[in-house]
């Protein structure tokens, strides 16, 4: 699939405000003492249920090798935010 320059920064600048308005989010919802858990569940569960609807297909094709290295990125993912969301706890959106 071949875009077009300015199809393609316009999905950049679409990616670039999802991705910066989720410290915002995650912020806010820090600030009403969500817990670092529930945050992350909440922002797997959505993005899970996203991804499995975009490629059933694909998935339900899978071998156990494939997803256990799915699984496995998945956790390194999911430990990574974790770290962040416990880091802006201390910090800005802005800094972060």
């Amino acid at each position: 699939m071949k875009l077009k320059k300015t199809s393609a920064n316009l999905m950049l600048v679409a990616v670039t405000v999802l991705w910066g308005s989720g410290f915002i989010v995650t912020k806010m919802a820090l600030d009403q003492n969500a817990t670092t858990g529930l945050i992350n569940i909440a922002r797997g569960l959505i993005f899970a249920l996203l991804i499995f609807i975009i490629f059933f297909k694909r998935i339900t094709k899978m071998t156990g090798k494939e997803l256990f290295k799915g699984f496995f990125a998945g956790a390194l993912n999911s430990f990574a935010f974790i770290l962040q969301t416990v880091a802006m706890q201390y910090t800005t959106p802005s800094n972060a």
